[in-house]
């Protein structure tokens, strides 16, 4: 979001995502890991990346968990997975 920190065009963002934990936070380049991404402020419609490349099935269960498959062509390596 943008805008000003001028009255009255102010903007707060108060909902934006944030994630505590992947698991598993390895994969191979194969993809086709299942993964569970927890945190905070999750939305349907939710896209996933692990680097450049877009997880597949991406179900959004709650506000808290979403769980995807790695896509072919990005390891995983640590937290470094969703943008």
């Amino acid at each position: 979001y943008s805008g000003t920190d001028i009255s009255p065009y102010r903007i707060v963002v108060i909902d934006s995502p944030s994630i505590s934990t992947i698991s598993p936070n390895t994969g191979t380049v194969a993809g086709g890991t299942e993964v569970t991404i927890s945190g905070n402020n999750f939305k349907q419609g939710a896209r996933v990346y692990f680097g450049s490349f877009e997880a597949l099935n991406v179900v959004v269960e709650s506000s808290n968990i979403i769980k995807v498959t790695t896509p072919i062509g990005e390891a995983i390596m640590g937290n470094n997975l969703c943008r």
